[in-house]
């Protein structure tokens, strides 16, 4: 058959993309159900999400900086200007 080839891929970088469920904690709600929470008279209801969409951004442009450049062989591609 085909002895040459494995049966599963290895990808590296896969382990950054679960830097991605981390804005998935703003669907916890009890996270930021309280009334004592105020920041310049803001209750947490209302600015822990934007802080989530912060570090949302953040969470995504890290993972797609860390996996840009990794082909599917496991190999980087370093070279400029090319696109895969």
């Amino acid at each position: 058959m085909l002895s040459g080839l494995s049966a599963r891929p290895v990808r590296r970088g896969r382990s950054w993309n679960l830097i991605l469920l981390v804005p998935l904690l703003v669907l916890f709600t009890p996270l930021y159900n309280s009334d004592e929470s105020r920041v310049l008279g803001f209750l947490l209801f209302y600015w822990l999400p934007v802080l989530f969409i912060q570090i949302s951004v953040i969470c995504v442009a890290l993972v797609c900086q860390k996996t840009k450049n990794i082909r599917p062989g496991g190999k980087s591609d370093t070279t400029p200007g090319t696109r895969r």
